[in-house]
């Protein structure tokens, strides 16, 4: 695993018509040792300005991926959203609608 795209990285190639997402646009994930404490994992994506990670083993080994939403929510609890909430889905303009409508 060599890294990640946002979306917001590609979005001009799509409107341009490119199929191939150059190199330099992948986003590096940071390795994060499976051992590491919550604020010292939370350090490296905040140093790293990421918002996934490595997670990886003594070796080095990629054993996982660690998002910002895992950490805070190991720290806080369950944050609660439209992603959250069965049976609503999120409008973009609007507020939340029930799903199928």
């Amino acid at each position: 695993m060599t890294g990640y795209l946002h979306v917001k990285d590609v979005l001009d190639l799509v409107d341009a018509g490119s199929v191939a997402v150059p190199p330099q646009r992948v986003r590096s994930l940071p390795p994060v040792p499976v051992s590491a404490r919550l604020d010292e994992a939370l350090g490296v994506l905040r140093s790293a300005r990421a918002h996934l990670a490595r997670a990886v083993d003594d070796g080095g080994t990629t054993v996982g991926v660690v998002t910002m939403e895992d950490l805070t929510e190991a720290f806080v609890g369950t944050v609660r959203d439209a992603t959250h909430a069965p049976g609503v889905a999120a409008r973009p303009a609007g507020g939340d609608v029930p799903s199928g409508t």
